[in-house]
């Protein structure tokens, strides 16, 4: 029942806040009402039937709102993610939009971010989780450090057993068995029969009734990188993820002027939609005094009325000789509709948009 779920067909949240914008600001330059328009009419002449424009606009996130994460250290690797993809969008409609030179102004009037995009899309895994604390959204390469940790966290189990099977055939103790407990953590099981066997390099640990426990300083070594692998796996994406934050964070302007093309893209696409799917005009924006519809319709009234039903137009011409128009009729009669949909109307113009009207 609002004029904005009337011809609200952005695909962008940014476009959307970008529509709002507009409506609640119409313009009041003829040269930038016809620029507007001329966008609009390019799109309908050329792209009203390209899906592939359609489909690149849905997948791009909100871009102002992960800025604003950004700047306020509240981002998630996800949103840096979504980041590098929308921001792609701009580059890939350009592909689509050769046949409408004023678009395709608008869209080289970008700034060049695919450092920033390859940076993101090297460092952060395709599908990350949204949650930094759990760590697994840095891709492997990036770190060696951080490799040889996520391989120990991964294969503990398999380097205790191959490093148990290695220390059975240096030894010759077939019975040699590796172990854990809380107190002790991992050490070497060597039962007493087999004492005159043990190796210089292994260090008692623990007497028992039956067998001795040892410990080396490669066992030792690797309980300690077990232990705190989780721990420093989280500490090291950490330092890799801030190092990309402050990255991206220098050019944020330039982001951000992305975000705003983005939008007014999706504003023209949104324009084109609304006029294609309701038979509206494009108005005619000149600098005489004269204000003339025919055929004019309320554009939120004719979307509330049953399929079956249609709005009755309506007729108006104003100018310098005729300039006051009187309504007359019966209560309910539908003068105040009119009113209000000549006022609309020209909002609509102003903001860049066609009209519902056969003319304008």
């Amino acid at each position: 029942g609002t004029l904005i779920s009337a011809i609200d067909n952005t695909l962008t949240p940014m476009g959307s806040r970008l529509l709002k914008q507009h409506l609640s600001k119409p313009l009041l330059s003829v040269t930038k009402i016809n620029h507007r328009l001329k966008l609009v009419s390019e799109y309908l002449k050329n792209h009203i039937d390209d899906l592939e424009i359609i489909d690149e606009l849905k997948s791009v996130s909100d871009i102002h709102r992960i800025i604003s994460k950004i700047s306020t250290n509240k981002s998630n690797p996800r949103d840096i993610i979504n980041l590098s993809n929308s921001l792609l969008v701009v580059s890939n409609i350009k592909k689509y939009i050769s046949k409408s030179k004023s678009i395709l102004k608008l869209i080289s009037q970008s700034k060049n971010i695919k450092k920033i995009c390859s940076e993101i899309n090297k460092i952060i895994k395709d599908d990350p989780p949204a949650n930094l604390n759990k760590g697994g959204y840095i891709k492997s390469g990036i770190s060696k450090e951080l490799d040889e940790f996520r391989l120990i966290s991964e294969n503990a189990n398999q380097w205790l057993l191959d490093y148990q099977k290695e220390q059975q055939e240096s030894t010759g103790i077939s019975s040699l068995k590796i172990g854990y407990n809380k107190v002790f953590g991992y050490y070497i099981d060597i039962t007493k029969v087999h004492i005159n066997k043990v190796p210089d390099n292994y260090i008692r640990k623990q007497t028992l009734t039956n067998s001795e426990r040892y410990f080396t300083t490669e066992l030792k070594d690797y309980e300690h990188k077990i232990l705190s692998s989780s721990e420093q796996i989280n500490y090291i994406e950490s330092e890799i993820y801030n190092k990309l934050i402050q990255f991206i964070i220098k050019d944020i302007a330039s982001i951000q002027f992305n975000a705003d093309i983005i939008a007014k893209i999706d504003v023209i696409v949104s324009h084109a939609i609304t006029a294609n799917n309701n038979c509206y005009v494009k108005p005619k924006i000149h600098n005489k005094s004269t204000f003339s519809l025919k055929g004019s319709r309320h554009p939120v009234v004719e979307k509330m009325l049953p399929i079956n039903e249609k709005f009755i137009t309506n007729d108006l011409k104003l100018n310098n000789q005729k300039q006051i128009a009187i309504i007359t009729g019966p209560n309910m009669a539908g003068k105040s509709t009119f009113l209000r949909q000549i006022g609309l109307i020209s909002i609509l113009a102003q903001i860049g948009s066609y009209v519902p009207a056969d003319f304008a």
